[in-house]
């Protein structure tokens, strides 16, 4: 730190590694903006005022502001501050060798550490050299008195030195590139939003038009702020703001910006990844915020922005009048914004900045199970969406460190995938207008009527970047080919054989052409043939029983129903004698899992396995959603495509009637997963195998495979018990005792799974058993082999599957009331070691 030392010359108090000031970098390095003001010996450049000049038309630095109100001169000085605007380098010319006299080594010596005050008193300075270089005749001046202070210095040296420059901020010159296509860990929102072909929206990479990078393009989110130290945003934040009353620092502290953000601009997760991302926060760390804060926030973006930019808004609340002008104010001065339609499941027409014609309003999307673009279960819609994307298990980064990612569902997470496509196009015709960019942005899409009427969807491959002289090319095909293989007669043999035809594409689109047909095709051969015998006999409740479309009590209540192993090809199952709404199996001692909404808990079993399907099981998994796997824990909750309300039935939000949490229908399934359903699709399977394809793709019973949340059932559960281990009689019982519904605490389904282990007299065998039960959500039951069967039917298990024991099916009681006990449970047993004692040597150090 600087020291005014009196009479004497500066002194060096202590010294510092620089090196990043050293001005032979220069050659190598440039400066983060403009120029570095330039001094000599004989003039001083007025200085501040030059260099906020300077600086003032040489684009965006970086830091921080502190508020909204902050004027642009202060923002200035804070640069300058930043940039230490007291620091100097000064060079000493090169002496002549010859002449005798001192080196310029010697020359930067004797002003940095020369006790002696020079010979002019008017040129008594105060400062500190923190480096120098002897050979190279260089030193860094740090001068407590400021520009005065480097005056007096330059007078008393004045013969010696050749010139000073301020000691700006250089940084590495860094072009941002990306080497496409994206074909490495490809997240699924980014896959879907590329679609050369509407038959496989799915293809494992991620390629925009014209490999566009989007560098140069600035990106403002609107949100909670940044974690701008993020791995997704490396070498490419810019200046942000904390616009909140008080605020200082644009620095997440929730998590939802920096989500958005890598989804518009991440290098791994986002849409333009070249883009020069800014956090504008307008919401606080509960993610809360005013009217005023998101009106400041667009003031602030209107009066800041280095251009070209557009603006991402992931906020949603009552229409506004306030917020549409100042977006409107925003798009009259040349910036776009993009919002989400919000998360109600209501008409976006009804929410801000949602409602804004002078906004691209993004509505979410989610992809089923049969390859169908379908609208998230909680996107708000109508006319105000002008587009949809991706907002379902959307991969993103997660504040919470560096290199951490996390999963997201929300229009949170589809309005930033568009503003990333804004930015695409900014690219190449940077000088745009917002008019034309909504124009081109909402272009960029396919017609996507399995989401609503007139719904289109987010596809880069149609996003016009081309010349405006060039025409949109648009996709050739083939003729298809004739139907292959002929058919063959029916001759008693079971199956359903199929035929295929094809078609190749001639040419592929560009220039905002239309995305490629379908080039595959499959079909049943027509005329009656026998169906197989299915080995996973299996019923999806609502669709080949039209009395069960839903229904509250589903035929299966009150039955049990037994699956024998048959080796490693499958089950046999029939309708066991047990019937009525008693349990199967006692569970007053089983243990209570702890266990929460879409969850599992892994059980590790001791010497006694399950046998399924040829493999001996040591560990299973017990979902919280009414099934148990076999190969790995799951914690899916939704079996095939949830209808719209606009189609009268009882989806999981129209029950409730009021706006629930955000919940999507395929959100936690894996993205291998969701590429294994539309492969499957393409390869022709049963429309009833690739809707139900959550249920196949793991080793699975399902024993009311739907949405449920045990954390709403209270003092009941989710209940494991190994019982008789040891004898012929082996078992493991796992109890659903009255879990709710998702959403619906009075819809109460109680049913138990058992399976005989190896120990037993019959191994492998399953039975379910269901008392009071509820069919709103479509379950699904049966069991699974953890791939997608060919020729697979759907049984309709009561009556078609028939008894054990050959007799007539017996007719069921009237179930009991769903709000009252059905039978008593007692207390779990009080701590202390009896019944755990007795368990553990079974389960061989299970963890619950």
């Amino acid at each position: 730190m600087a020291t005014a030392m009196g009479p004497h010359a500066c002194k060096v108090e202590s010294k510092s590694l620089l090196l990043a000031l050293v001005v032979l970098l220069v050659s190598s390095l440039s400066p983060l903006e403009g120029s570095p003001v330039k001094y000599d010996a004989t003039k001083v450049d007025a200085g501040f005022s030059a260099s906020l000049a300077a600086n003032e038309t040489s684009g965006g630095p970086v830091f921080t502001s502190v508020a909204s109100a902050v004027s642009r001169e202060k923002e200035m000085l804070e640069m300058v501050a930043y940039r230490n605007p007291n620091r100097w380098v000064v060079k000493v010319k090169a002496q002549d060798e010859e002449s005798g006299g001192p080196s310029c080594g010697e020359i930067v010596s004797k002003i940095c550490h020369e006790e002696a005050p020079p010979s002019n008193e008017d040129a008594t300075f105060s400062g500190e050299c923190i480096w120098e270089d002897l050979e190279s005749c260089f030193f860094t001046l740090e001068a407590a008195g400021g520009e005065a202070d480097l005056d007096r210095m330059l007078l008393a040296y004045d013969e010696y030195i050749e010139f000073a420059e301020r000691d700006m901020r250089v940084v590495m010159e860094q072009q941002c590139s990306y080497a496409w296509p994206q074909n490495s860990n490809v997240p699924w929102h980014l896959d879907r939003i590329d679609s050369a072909s509407v038959q496989q929206p799915l293809d494992g990479a991620f390629q925009p038009p014209e490999s566009l990078s989007g560098a140069g393009v600035h990106i403002y989110v609107l949100d909670t702020g940044l974690r701008d130290t993020h791995v997704e945003f490396t070498g490419r934040v810019g200046l942000g703001a904390n616009v909140l009353p008080g605020g200082t620092s644009p620095y997440d502290d929730n998590g939802h910006g920096t989500a958005v953000a890598s989804v518009a601009a991440g290098t791994s997760n986002g849409v333009c990844k070249c883009c020069i991302v800014h956090g504008i926060k307008c919401l606080d760390g509960n993610g809360d915020g005013s009217y005023t804060d998101v009106i400041s926030g667009l003031y602030w973006v209107q009066r800041n922005a280095v251009r070209p930019a557009v603006a991402s808004m992931s906020l949603s609340g009552p229409t506004s009048l306030g917020i549409n002008q100042a977006i409107q104010e925003l798009y009259d001065d040349g910036i776009l914004t993009i919002a989400a339609a919000g998360n109600e499941r209501t008409d976006a027409c009804t929410k801000s900045p949602g409602s804004s014609p002078y906004a691209v309003t993004v509505g979410a999307s989610d992809l089923s199970a049969s390859n169908q673009d379908i609208m998230s279960d909680f996107s708000n819609y109508g006319q105000c969406v002008n587009i949809y994307a991706p907002g379902s298990g959307v991969r993103t980064a997660d504040y919470s460190g560096d290199l951490m990612t996390t999963t997201k569902a929300g229009t949170s997470f589809s309005a930033p995938a568009v503003a990333g496509a804004a930015a695409l196009y900014l690219s190449s015709y940077p000088d745009s207008t917002p008019e034309t960019q909504h124009q081109k942005v909402t272009e960029a899409s396919t017609a996507a009527p399995s989401i609503e009427s007139g719904a289109r969807l987010l596809n880069l491959r149609v996003l016009d970047v081309c010349a405006p002289e060039e025409d949109a090319v648009q996709c050739r095909v083939s003729e298809w080919s004739d139907w292959s293989p002929a058919c063959p007669a029916s001759n008693g043999e079971c199956g359903r054989p199929t035929q295929r035809r094809s078609r190749t594409i001639l040419e592929e689109a560009s220039c905002g052409g239309n995305v490629c047909p379908a080039t595959q095709d499959v079909r049943y051969c027509p005329g009656d043939y026998t169906p197989c015998p299915s080995a996973f006999p299996t019923q999806w409740f609502g669709t080949s029983d039209q009395n069960e479309r839903p229904a509250t009590d589903l035929d299966i209540s009150g039955r049990t129903i037994k699956y024998d192993a048959d080796g490693s090809s499958g089950f046999s199952a029939c309708i066991d004698d047990h019937f009525g709404y008693d349990p199967l199996e006692d569970f007053s001692q089983a243990t209570k899992l702890d266990m929460g909404d879409d969850s599992f808990v892994e059980i590790t079993l001791g010497d006694a396995g399950f046998p399924y399907l040829g493999e001996t099981k040591t560990v299973i998994y017990v979902g919280s959603n009414g099934y148990v796997t076999l190969d790995q824990g799951d914690f899916s909750y939704m079996i095939g495509e949830v209808e719209q309300q606009s189609q009268g039935s009882r989806s999981m939000l129209q029950v409730q009637n009021k706006s629930v949490a955000i919940k999507s229908s395929f959100a936690h399934i894996e993205e291998d997963i969701k590429r294994m359903m539309i492969s499957s699709n393409i390869e022709g399977h049963d429309q009833f195998v690739t809707k139900t394809a959550p249920h196949w793709l793991r080793q699975r019973i399902s024993a009311l495979f739907q949405d449920l949340n045990p954390t709403l059932a209270g003092s009941h559960g989710v209940y494991f018990q190994a019982k008789g281990q040891g004898t012929r009689d082996s078992r493991l019982v796992v109890t659903y005792d009255r879990v709710p519904l998702w959403g619906m605490s009075e819809e109460t389904n109680t049913f138990q799974v058992v399976m005989y282990t190896d120990e037993s007299s019959q191994p492998g065998t399953i039975k379910l058993w269901w008392g009071v039960i509820s069919g709103v959500y479509r379950p699904l039951v049966g069991v699974s082999p953890g791939s997608m069967p060919a020729d697979q039917i759907e049984t309709d298990l009561v009556p078609d599957l028939g008894t054990c024991n050959g007799e007539a099916l017996p007719i069921l009681p009237p179930p009991p009331p769903r709000r009252v006990e059905s039978f008593a449970r007692p207390d779990p047993p009080s701590s202390g070691g009896g019944f755990f004692d007795f368990l553990a040597p079974f389960l061989g150090g299970t963890s619950f």
